[in-house]
């Protein structure tokens, strides 16, 4: 936790702490075919110790398939990963990329065989590339989409999707498909026992 670059074993960093797991929660109805219910829980043997570097995320408050809405301008997504974002597929560094909500539509082709379902997934990508070519990337799998919501009267990142799946790298507008958080509220509060 608390790596802000891609690690290879062995290198050391003061900031990065490294935590035993004692299990990893699927979800029960996870489809390794279709790909829905594309998420898991892990508990660490031990709190994590917040600074800087390593940080808590918002949820969604409540549960909703309208989290993130396209009809109400979520166009400052983003995301952070370890891979391809832009022209920076040759570095190490972790990526911040903004992305844009799309509508269900823009997301028909991405892996056409997989079942979509707007309730558990949403679509996004970059749809102003400013000369990128791709965003999100196969090394990003699992990373986190974060959309800004009012929480407690302040303005606040909330995580709101995970990547799922995508297409090839280099598809002009990467269209990708998130599991959509606010669906699996329950499941999660239930399994973390917050």
């Amino acid at each position: 936790m608390g790596s802000d670059q891609y690690l290879f074993y062995g290198v050391d960093m003061p900031h990065m702490a490294v935590e035993d797991f004692s299990k990893v929660l699927f979800h029960p109805e996870y489809n390794s075919k279709t790909l829905e219910n594309n998420l898991a829980i892990i508990k660490l043997n031990n709190p994590a110790d917040l600074n800087r570097y390593v940080q808590i995320t918002c949820l969604p408050n409540v549960t909703s398939t309208n989290i993130p809405d396209v009809n109400i301008g979520h166009n400052s997504l983003f995301i952070a990963g370890y891979s391809s974002s832009g022209d920076s597929y040759t570095g190490y560094e972790l990526q911040n990329l903004k992305l844009d909500m799309y509508n269900t539509s823009m997301c028909d082709n991405v892996q056409s065989n997989n079942t979509k379902n707007r309730d558990r997934q949403f679509c996004a990508g970059e749809y102003n590339a400013y000369g990128n070519t791709n965003g999100v990337c196969h090394g990003d799998y699992g990373s986190a989409l974060y959309a800004p919501y009012e929480i407690n009267g302040k303005m606040k990142y909330v995580t709101t999707g995970i990547l799922s799946y995508d297409v090839p790298c280099r598809t002009l507008h990467s269209p990708a498909i998130y599991t959509r958080i606010s669906f699996y509220l329950d499941w999660i509060l239930k399994n973390t026992k917050y």
